[in-house]
This record gives structure tokens, C-alpha cells and sequence, in this order.
């Protein structure tokens, strides 16, 4: 035989073998990749959702803060528990607020983000 151009069938195929092993590890990292993106996302919409929480009782009139009680109630999906604590050191009266989150992730695990400030309050 004299020179033949082109490749082998033995050519093409370990070409096509190298090209599927490296098409699937980019495919794994993909899908990793999404489930992290997904997660995040649950996970952002939660500490949003406690922001929100925790701007209002920032908000909150001195008057009321006496009478505050810890509360559990749901919003957006989600379970929200409110703590008050009192944290009045040192002459500077105060409650220290803790603010757990309580969702589920993109995997169905329960997950929970605590948020946690200090709220200074004068009692008339």
C-alpha cells in the first residue's frame, strides 16, 4: 500500500473515547457548580428574609421594646424564631435580639442562618 491520508477506525475512536472522558468530568463539574449556585440562592433568600426581620425590630419605638416577648411565626415558606435576651451591661440598657431562620435547601436538608444585634432601648 502506498501512502493513504486520513486516520485510522483505531485513530478515531481513541479520539472519541479521550473526547467522552473529558466531556463528562466537565458535565460533573457543571452539575456540582448548579447545586452550589442553587444553594446559595435558598440560602441568600433566607438571610433576606431576617434582614427584613431584623430592620423592623430596629425599628421598633423604645415604648414597645419593654414588652416584647419571643415569638415563632412562618413568612415566605420559612420559620422564623425571635429571641430577646436582656443585655443591659454597665448602665447601658438594651436586649440582645437573636433571629433564627429556619428553610430547607435546594437537596431538601433543613438549614438555618442566625442573625443576632444588639438593641439599645431607654425605659420611660
Amino acid at each position: 500500500m502506498g501512502s493513504s491520508k486520513g486516520f485510522t477506525l483505531v485513530e478515531v475512536l481513541v479520539a472519541l473515547a479521550v473526547l467522552g472522558i473529558v466531556a463528562a468530568s466537565f458535565t460533573a463539574l457543571f452539575s456540582s457548580s448548579f447545586q452550589g449556585i442553587f444553594a446559595m440562592g435558598t440560602r441568600s433568600d433566607a438571610l433576606f428574609v431576617g434582614h427584613q426581620q431584623m430592620e423592623r425590630i430596629m425599628a421598633m419605638p423604645s415604648s414597645e421594646l419593654s414588652a416584647v416577648e419571643d415569638d415563632t411565626f412562618e413568612e415566605d415558606g420559612k420559620t422564623i424564631s425571635v429571641r430577646w435576651d436582656d443585655a443591659s451591661r454597665e448602665g447601658v440598657p438594651g436586649k440582645l435580639v437573636t433571629l433564627e431562620v429556619e428553610y430547607t435547601d435546594a437537596g431538601n436538608r433543613d438549614q438555618m442562618v442566625v442573625l443576632t444585634s444588639f438593641r439599645y432601648y431607654k425605659e420611660e
